[in-house]
């Protein structure tokens, strides 16, 4: 019965859970899921673990500006989540967000312990936990598997925390010194799980005074945190530094207008902890350049609510106090006091809001022990509000549509939301949609990239000029973004401007973003000028640049071709299918010089090929797409 009894809460609390983000395990990839994992090749093969550790981590892939494993600072300890994701559940969205929500449910089994611990009550644990398990604003670390780190890093946090009041007495020094080496791990995968991990140990030494733990009992667990992050220092600034790292400004350029949006921001925090309502997956924050600006009174009485709680954490040991100071501390990291990408986001508040959690267990042991039935009462309602309003939130993070839309029925300037849309409609062909979101969202911001995708939207609906123009613009705003050149050059090629053609390419010289593409396309230049010897020239160059380009090989194969040397084309075509047996156009090309040449016999065999190949492919689309049927409308078959 008393197991029972204590079992019961850590059931409520699961169930609650599971009913409150079932609905996740429907949803798709979105944001960044898609780089980490979805479209990321590298985490679907165990032996690229090696890369993890090496500063292969950062290579870029070649499109845009995507990294090897989808992050722009070192966090092995994530990625090999993505690994574990795409080994066990084969990168499905089902198991990727199954394993967040598992995370999520551990962080607050874990919460429940620890204030259970520190409270001594069994109704204020489940009450902090169940706030925290439920609280709308965590939806976003939940439903975002690009960004699990938040719950990797809590998880540590608590487990430390649950395992530093648990620490045995022991007269051993070798069973302690075990006991803080695990320690010393936790804190570790932390680190390198996010950088904000850094103030774990001042989490723990806040709650070492708070249970009156001494000092000197501790002291070695304290040195070896401390030599854990020393070593974290050197390899993430040091050893394993991303070397593609965009350079970072504060808003508005200077540290004053930083610190006067940021007390905007963390006014915005505070809001959304007590109505959170208005949830959006971008948040715009204006930059505050006078003080004037700031919103005085919630600051006002933010800082009253700190100056009695640093008293009472000092002064009295409150363990309500405690969870202030957790909440702060946790925050600190996410001020923009070192600069970060985005200055305002709900994931940030997941770790801190722990801390929350604490101050709210015992204040409802307070209030429960004074106003039993009515506090009773207004704490279910809380917890049901909040679990229905996290439900409906989910569903806003089902698909790319969803999000973005539903942060543009909150927030219509939102740049990014108008971007991804924008993106979207693209990527399923919709062009006119995809132009008119693009130019929504030029409007709110001068984006290169922007520009750069709007050119290419006007290359597929044909209206060439205006292409023209808006790569034109990308390249004013982002002179070394090399797939504006390419593309500005190869539209001058179609429409018959090759001096054009030739002196944009050129052009990226001055600024040494020279690759593969750049070769190959001043060949199609000169090819289309019916230069074929400074043709061939430049195809040869693209081959030695990167020789997994089957591409570069038929322009050379068809370059050779024109100039009438077709034996030279033909050696080209059988370098080339040697490499890349099944490139179909390599096969039909060798095919038609055959032809040329009278030789019929070989011909019919490279043709014959050409017709396997394509075949291949057509039998693996029906496959595809008989797969996707059976999915859609749950047939075992389908019908003739």
């Amino acid at each position: 019965m008393n197991c029972l009894k204590s079992l019961l809460p850590y059931i409520v609390l699961a169930l609650l859970v599971l009913i409150a983000y079932f609905n996740t395990l429907c949803n798709d990839f979105v944001y960044d899921d898609a780089s980490v994992i979805a479209e990321n090749p590298r985490v679907f093969k165990l032996t690229n673990v090696r890369y993890v550790f090496s500063p292969l981590y950062f290579k870029l892939t070649g499109k845009g500006k995507e990294y090897a494993f989808g992050e722009a600072s070192y966090r092995p300890a994530v990625t090999l989540t993505y690994f574990f994701d795409a080994f066990v559940f084969k990168g499905k969205s089902i198991g990727c967000h199954l394993t967040n929500l598992l995370l999520h449910l551990a962080n607050v089994l874990l919460l429940y312990s620890l204030i259970k611990k520190l409270i001594l009550s069994r109704i204020a644990g489940l009450t902090g936990a169940l706030l925290f398990s439920v609280h709308p604003v965590v939806t976003e670390s939940v439903n975002a598997i690009g960004f699990r780190e938040d719950l990797l890093v809590l998880l540590c946090i608590l487990s430390g925390a649950v395992m530093l009041i648990g620490k045995p007495k022991s007269r051993y020094c070798i069973k302690l010194f075990f006991y803080d080496l695990i320690h010393s791990l936790i804190f570790a995968t932390a680190l390198f799980s996010k950088e904000s991990a850094v103030v774990y140990p001042i989490t723990l030494a806040g709650l070492s005074y708070i249970k009156k733990i001494s000092w000197r009992e501790n002291r070695f667990l304290f040195l070896m945190l401390g030599c854990t992050l020393c070593l974290y220092l050197v390899v993430r600034f040091i050893l394993l530094d991303n070397p593609h790292a965009e350079p970072l400004a504060y808003p508005g350029g200077t540290m004053t207008t930083n610190i006067y949006t940021m007390l905007k921001v963390f006014t915005g925090y505070i809001g959304l902890l007590l109505y959170p309502m208005k949830l959006l997956a971008d948040h715009h924050i204006p930059v505050v350049r006078h003080f004037s600006a700031v919103p005085f009174t919630p600051i006002l009485l933010t800082a009253v609510i700190l100056l009695i709680s640093g008293y009472s954490f000092i002064k009295e040991r409150k363990i309500w106090a405690y969870g202030v100071i957790w909440f702060l501390v946790n925050l600190l990291p996410v001020m923009n006091i070192i600069k970060i990408v985005n200055i305002s986001a709900e994931r940030y508040l997941y770790i801190p809001l722990a801390g929350i959690a604490i101050s709210t267990g015992m204040l409802f042991l307070y209030c429960y022990k004074k106003f039993k039935k009515k506090i009773l009462i207004a704490t279910i309602i809380l917890i049901t509000a909040y679990s229905c309003r996290t439900i409906v939130r989910n569903s806003d993070w089902r698909d790319t549509l969803s999000l973005w839309n539903s942060t543009l029925r909150v927030e219509p300037k939102s740049h990014r939301a108008l971007s991804n849309l924008a993106t979207y409609y693209f990527d399923h062909k919709d062009y006119k949609k995809a132009i008119r979101y693009y130019l929504r969202a030029l409007e709110q911001r001068a984006s290169a990239i922007d520009r750069y995708n709007l050119a290419n939207c006007y290359v597929q609906i044909e209206d060439y000029m205006q292409a023209e123009k808006e790569y034109s613009k990308s390249l004013t705003l982002d002179p070394t973004n090399p797939s504006a050149y390419n593309n500005l050059a190869l539209l001058l090629v179609k429409m018959g401007r090759y001096d054009q053609a030739e002196s944009t390419l050129k052009t990226m010289l001055l600024y040494k973003q020279i690759d593969s593409g750049y070769f190959e396309n001043l060949g199609l230049v000169y090819d289309a000028k019916g230069e074929y010897d400074m043709a061939i020239e430049q195809y040869r160059k693209s081959i030695e640049l990167k020789r997994n380009n089957p591409s570069a090989y038929n322009k050379l194969a068809v370059a050779y071709f024109k100039k009438g040397d077709i034996l030279q084309g033909i050696e080209v075509c059988a370098d080339g299918i040697e490499k890349f047996p099944d490139d179909i156009n390599l096969h039909k090309n060798m095919a038609v010089m055959y032809n040329i040449l009278g030789d019929h016999e070989n011909e019919t065999i490279y043709w014959q090929k050409a017709y396997e190949i394509e075949s291949t492919r057509e039998n693996l689309m029906q496959k595809i797409k008989a797969s996707q049927l059976i999915m859609k409308t749950g047939n075992t078959k389908v019908s003739d």
